[in-house]
């Protein structure tokens, strides 16, 4: 009886981890959890990062539909990659987007510190986001398109579930090795993870990618997107010193981007 109730109490506090991801990575109306007093959960967020990959993985399975519709109609590889990318930004709430136009802006728009952060805060979009936006866009477009052409519909999700879980997977190892750039903020308010759930979180990714890409492909990939995040860390610790929401969601796009010219290339 003690196990089966430590059991359920853990899989209890696995659903909520997943609910509280869901309600932060996407715009899904799967509520906020409460806790057993029926009061709102308010652990941090960090405590959830190890579920991010099976966001990813809910993400491209609810993209099938899209896919078999566009597939279906026979649509051109054009038309079916813009079809996809527009339901993830509806799933998302273009989350990601937001904050890829944040960084591109604050990061080419000035030369101190202060200002980059200043100008990654003003929710207004300058030239550089814009670009980078509608360079992104087009590009993730037309590689899902291609891959629509390359893949059996089947693949094609599998391959786009394994993307979504790679760049949401290994986004947490900025959240838990650089610091901080500003101490308010969604991303600051979320804390550290430990190592504990950051790697239980890349483990679950890399072990999607590996089902459902195979280990060759899925280790391809799945390096591919860790040497984008670490790049990405990389230039935001030059930049401002640290990270922020907007930094973490530029890593998810433009990882997501990379995995797809990845599968792009090995698809042949």
């Amino acid at each position: 009886m003690a196990q089966a109730t430590k059991t359920n109490g853990f899989l209890k506090a696995a659903v909520a981890d997943l609910q509280m991801a869901s309600c932060f990575l996407t715009r899904l109306p799967v509520g906020w959890p409460k806790d057993p007093d029926g009061n709102w959960c308010q652990r941090p967020l960090a405590d959830t990062v190890w579920s991010y990959p099976l966001v990813g993985v809910l993400l491209g399975l609810l993209l099938a539909p899209v896919l078999w519709l566009a597939t279906s109609l026979g649509l051109p590889e054009l038309a079916t990659g813009i079809l996809a990318v527009i339901a993830l930004v509806l799933l998302t709430g273009a989350l990601h987007e937001d904050g890829l136009a944040d960084v591109a802006d604050g990061f080419g728009g000035a030369f101190e510190r202060e200002r980059k952060l200043e100008i990654m805060k003003d929710s207004l979009i300058g030239s550089y986001g814009a670009v980078a936006l509608v360079l992104i866009t087009i590009l993730k477009a037309s590689l899902i398109g291609a891959l629509s052409q390359k893949l059996d519909l089947q693949s094609l999700i599998l391959s786009l579930v394994s993307v979504f879980a790679l760049s949401r997977g290994t986004m947490p190892l900025l959240m838990l090795i650089l610091p901080y750039a500003r101490s308010s903020g969604l991303a600051s308010s979320a804390q550290t993870p430990t190592r504990q759930r950051t790697a239980l979180g890349l483990f679950l990714s890399l072990t999607i990618a590996f089902l459902l890409l195979g280990a060759s492909p899925g280790g391809v990939v799945f390096l591919c997107v860790l040497a984008t995040v670490a790049l990405i860390g990389f230039i935001a610790k030059k930049q401002i010193g640290g990270i922020t929401g907007d930094v973490l969601g530029t890593a998810v796009k433009l990882s997501e981007t990379v995995a797809l010219i990845a599968l792009t290339g090995l698809a042949g």
